[in-house]
């Protein structure tokens, strides 16, 4: 595979400066690679998906006695987000289904396996693509919590304790069918980091086709012309 651009980020006089705000996205590709980008730890970096590859890895963070996962997200429907207990092996892994009626907690041992649904319950009103919701998971030990925060407070949806979920220490998020905008460990509103930005990413081998985009200005109209 050979690449269609190359040039440096930060050159002047290059070929994206021949189509001024035409190169708004950027994707990388890669086998077993750590990395992060330097403006993420300034900034609340927004992620797109629009597809369940799962081809980017995150850690998740130490909080107090628990690990957690924190994001935002706008979207209509069927987020996921895949927790592993480390970033090169994809299974076995444990993924948080949310969509328009139901939240779903699934566990899948090897990818030629079946997935077992661990726990299913019925909700509604958690997702929107014109406001950002936030969610939380939280494993303590075996003990595992997904929460919606509202102004309010947190609103527990789903709890579940197996010994497994204490080795989860990764995580990765994707959108089926439909496009999502995320922000990780960080609030989107004003661009100000508001928990511990979480930078390091981590880029799997198995990278079929590159469903994830990091971007800097959006709206739904060119997203969906790209």
């Amino acid at each position: 595979m050979k690449p269609l651009v190359m040039q440096e980020y930060k050159k002047k006089h290059g070929i994206t400066s021949l189509y001024p705000e035409t190169f708004l996205y950027y994707g990388v590709r890669g086998t077993n690679v750590l990395w992060s980008t330097a403006f993420c730890h300034a900034h609340c970096e927004t992620h797109t998906t629009f597809g369940i590859d799962f081809s980017k890895v995150w850690a998740m963070q130490k909080n107090n006695d628990t690990i957690d996962v924190r994001l935002f997200v706008r979207a209509s429907q069927n987020i996921q987000i895949r927790l592993y207990q480390t970033p090169s092996i994809e299974y076995p892994s444990v993924t948080v289904i949310i969509s328009k009626d139901v939240t779903t907690l699934t566990y899948q041992e090897f990818e030629e396996s079946s997935k077992h649904y661990l726990k299913e319950i019925s909700t509604s009103g958690l997702l929107d693509f014109w406001s950002w919701r936030e969610f939380s998971i939280s494993i303590f030990g075996g003990h595992l919590r997904v929460y919606s925060h509202k102004q309010r407070g947190a609103i527990e949806l789903l709890y579940m304790n197996e010994i497994f979920f204490a080795s989860l220490r990764w995580f990765s998020i994707g959108s089926e069918k439909t496009i999502a905008q995320w922000t990780l460990f960080c609030s989107p509103e004003g661009n100000i980091p508001r928990f511990k930005s979480s930078c390091y990413a981590y880029l799997s081998s198995d990278v079929r086709n590159l469903n994830f985009i990091v971007e800097c200005n959006y709206t739904e109209e060119n997203i969906l012309n790209k």
